[in-house]
């Protein structure tokens, strides 16, 4: 199941960068609309001139965009941290990538690819093995930062005692 995670980890940093990507065009879009991308072109008559249409789709276009895209940029950062996360085996990782799965299957916007993106995340995340791999990385890590100290400690003190 490592490999699956490692799988998981870089589809979610390539994700991350469509999403960036994505970002990046709507906040473009949004900058640079402009009442000359409402004209129509064909000449009618009865069209009224472009400065006559007023702002109201132009500013609602301008929110929209504007929406988008931060929406984007922060969905790309929280699938960054949960992909760096899930390549380093953290504990955090595997919860935010089983919310981001079923996200990803609710998500209708990218339709057979989220949602077999999401399907393969929650069982791979689900899956007792998964969890088995995270919580021993979690538990090494903890003995790692807990015991050396106070093993050490420990050990001088019944030392000095034996002595």
């Amino acid at each position: 199941m490592s490999e699956h995670v490692k799988t998981l980890g870089i589809i979610g940093l390539f994700r991350a960068l469509l999403g960036a990507a994505l970002a990046v065009i709507l906040l473009w879009k949004a900058s640079t609309i402009h009442p000359d991308d409402y004209s129509s072109g064909r000449g009618f008559r009865d069209e009224p001139p472009v400065g006559e249409q007023g702002e109201g789709p132009l500013d609602f276009d301008r929110a929209a965009f504007t929406a988008l895209g931060v929406t984007c940029i922060v969905l790309a950062l929280v699938r960054t941290v949960q992909a760096f996360g899930a390549l380093l085996l953290r504990p955090w990782g595997r919860r935010l990538g089983r919310a981001l799965a079923f996200f990803d299957v609710c998500n209708l916007a990218l339709f057979p690819l989220s949602t077999a993106l999401g399907l393969y995340g929650l069982v791979v995340y689900g899956n007792v093995g998964t969890r088995a791999i995270f919580e021993s990385r979690a538990r090494r890590a903890l003995e790692r930062k807990t015991a050396p100290g106070k093993v050490a400690s420990h050990v001088a003190a019944d030392r000095g005692a034996l002595t």
